[in-house]
């Protein structure tokens, strides 16, 4: 399924949501989001820089792709923190690997449709 049809279901259930991002994390990360193993990951600055794409907020509906650009599902983004990568948990997988002085958006979210 395409992102944008994913999206449209969700919207139909939810009419209030007008508009979505695309969640930037690895491969690995979406199977884990998929599972639920993951609800916490980090996105450095240069990866927004690098794709255009606008820092989430909460609130937020995020659509999480494979490598082939279809839509797994759809995440809601909780709550945001900004961090420098010295200060992230060894935890909290980063998208690049973490570097001690980039800035990472933190990202706890939830998965809202498959």
């Amino acid at each position: 399924m395409k992102p944008e049809e994913m999206f449209l279901d969700y919207r139909m259930l939810n009419p209030k949501v007008t508009d979505y991002t695309h969640c930037l994390v690895s491969d690995d990360e979406c199977i884990k989001l998929l599972d639920g193993r993951l609800k916490t990951f980090a996105v450095g600055q240069s990866v927004y820089d690098e794709t255009g794409e606008e820092f989430p907020q909460i609130g937020d509906i995020q659509v999480v792709t494979d490598s082939d650009g279809e839509a797994l599902c759809l995440i809601k983004v909780d709550s945001v923190s900004v961090l420098q990568g010295a200060h992230i948990s060894k935890d909290i997988p980063c998208f690049p690997e973490c570097r001690e002085k980039e800035l990472y958006t933190v990202l706890n979210v939830d998965v809202v449709m498959r």
